[in-house]
């Protein structure tokens, strides 16, 4: 299936964004630069740099900056979560997929 790519900035609700659009996939990427928490380390592989444990750590540590963002006023750390990934739990199944992938 040919594909769309569609740049955002790091905090964005990607949960907007659709999986499809007519006969065309949608994938998201942000372009903007994540600091400490994702290391540009091309070294690591996605699975690693997104890892459940590097986005907790993000949102306990921004979750008032991503609400503001988002313009979303009291948004939990769940929420907040699966705004940032599309869907967190989805999220963390395909990082520990490409991190047991690329052990082999």
């Amino acid at each position: 299936m040919p594909a769309i790519f569609c740049r955002t900035p790091f905090i964005f609700d990607k949960r907007w964004a659709p999986k499809q659009f007519k006969n065309y996939s949608v994938d998201s990427w942000h372009c903007s630069r994540s600091g400490k928490y994702f290391p540009a380390d091309r070294s690591l592989k996605f699975g690693e740099r997104y890892s459940a444990e590097n986005l907790n750590r993000f949102v306990d540590d921004h979750l008032k900056l991503i609400s503001r963002t988002l313009k979303r006023s009291g948004l939990n750390r769940i929420e907040a979560l699966d705004a940032l990934t599309g869907g967190f739990k989805e999220h963390i199944e395909l990082c520990e997929k490409l991190i047991e992938q690329n052990k082999q």
